[in-house]
């Protein structure tokens, strides 16, 4: 250890010069290229090789923003180490524990660098990381790069429950696009991931678009990073590996389903939901929109089934929240089947042709509720071809305009986010479409 940090003293001592650093902090004088913000609690056994990790970077034009969020062990003793070597480190305490979302709108809040990162104080990253990410985040005018992570399991148990956790993206993506293409593009590729520490992004950005964790939820990249990838106008991805993801025991990513994680997913879902209902999308990126709350909400059912919630009385502070749980409880409670699709299944079977509105995961679980009565489907439906693939799961896609010519002998089942039920509805019955089923 100390042959390593006796050269960083040194280089440290030659940048006190340079950018006249003044009681651990940078003056105005100084433009800092990044600032790192690490929220720490009770991670005493990992925070050693974080924080080396981040020191040892080759950018030295940084500062380090670690937030000690009331840790009960050991963390702050060893921040205080290093803040002692390393000036450009800057601790901030909660007097009592806030949260990750809390402690990193403080660090945003406390930060002077151009573009700022998140790291979780139990991963790392590679010396090269923020050299490289705000050299390419400069060159093009970023207001975010994307990049990639390389897992590391803190044993084989743990392993063999995550080893499908993705860590690399599969798509190619050589072009600076906006926010929104890139998300479509990640959407067909399979390869959206909302955790902040594979993002790198311009402050200014950030504070132009008030964009903050949510505080007191569980999963809280899940909105903020969302809302940031829609709105940026200039971004790319590097397929690298920058980042180290250390999955253990014991932390929020392997601890087990609870009331809280189901409030906090399900309230990610409504908000984003509102969110895309305000802005003006195109319809390609509403399509990828629905799909990704498709995904979500299998998620929130799985997650209402594995923690036997249905038993219990779960209440949200937001009404409207409330309102939203309320009405949908009785889908959640019918976890297992479909009943409309039950209840109407000899209706179902008098028609030759049946199709189904939609192609995301409610319309591809439909089809599956369906091919256990021994139904098949003919076609999925869409309002807006060119938004979608010409095939889904097997099936072919059409307009719905494009199948006009069997307005009268086939049945329409609709299979989309309830939000979207009437804007579809609508627009069958324009082509007088006239056996609609709603499922």
């Amino acid at each position: 250890m100390k042959l390593f940090l006796r050269p960083r003293v040194f280089i440290l001592e030659k940048l006190s010069e340079q950018f006249e650093l003044i009681n651990g902090g940078i003056n105005n004088l100084c433009i800092l290229k990044v600032s790192i913000i690490i929220p720490v609690y009770n991670v005493e056994k990992f925070l050693d090789q974080c924080i080396i990790s981040v020191i040892r970077q080759t950018l030295n034009e940084v500062e380090i923003i670690c937030i000690n969020d009331a840790s009960t062990d050991n963390s702050l003793a060893i921040l205080n180490k290093y803040a002692e070597i390393d000036h450009r480190i800057r601790i901030f305490s909660n007097f009592k524990n806030r949260g990750l979302s809390f402690s990193r709108n403080y660090g945003l809040d406390c930060s002077l660098g151009e573009y700022v990162y998140f790291l979780d104080a139990d991963d790392m990253i590679i010396e090269e990381t923020l050299d490289e990410l705000y050299t390419e985040a400069k060159l093009q005018n970023l207001d975010s790069v994307y990049f990639d992570t390389k897992i590391i399991f803190q044993n084989d148990k743990i392993k063999k429950i995550w080893s499908r956790y993705k860590a690399r993206r599969t798509g190619e993506y050589e072009n600076i696009t906006n926010g929104e293409n890139m998300f479509i593009d990640f959407m067909v590729n399979k390869d959206y991931e909302p955790p902040v520490w594979k993002q790198f992004w311009r402050r200014a950005y950030l504070i132009k678009h008030d964009l903050k964790f949510p505080v007191g939820l569980i999963h809280e990249d899940i909105i903020f990073s969302f809302m940031a990838i829609m709105q940026a106008e200039r971004v790319a991805c590097i397929k690298k590996q920058y980042h180290k993801y250390y999955i253990r025991e014991n932390s929020i990513t392997t601890s087990p389903i609870n009331e809280n994680k189901f409030k906090s997913l399900f309230i990610s879902y409504c908000k984003i939901t509102a969110f895309s209902l305000e802005k003006n999308f195109s319809p390609k990126t509403v399509n990828a929109i629905d799909e990704y709350l498709d995904g979500l909400y299998e998620t929130i059912k799985k997650m209402y089934k594995l923690s036997k919630l249905n038993s219990r009385l779960i209440t949200f502070e937001d009404k409207l929240i409330q309102r939203i749980f309320d009405l949908m409880k009785n889908n959640l409670d019918e976890i297992e089947e479909n009943n409309i699709i039950k209840d109407n299944i000899e209706l179902i079977k008098k028609y030759d042709i049946v199709v189904i509105c939609g192609a995301g995961g409610i319309a591809a679980k439909t089809w599956e509720i369906l091919k256990v009565y021994g139904i098949d489907i003919s076609a999925f439906l869409v309002s807006d071809k060119r938004s979608n693939a010409k095939k889904f799961i097997g099936k072919n896609v059409y307009d719905i305009k494009e199948f006009v010519n069997h307005k009268c002998d086939c049945l329409v089942l609709v299979a989309t986010q309830t939000c979207y039920h009437r804007a579809m509805i609508s627009t069958l019955k324009q082509y007088h479409f006239n056996n609609i089923l709603v499922v």
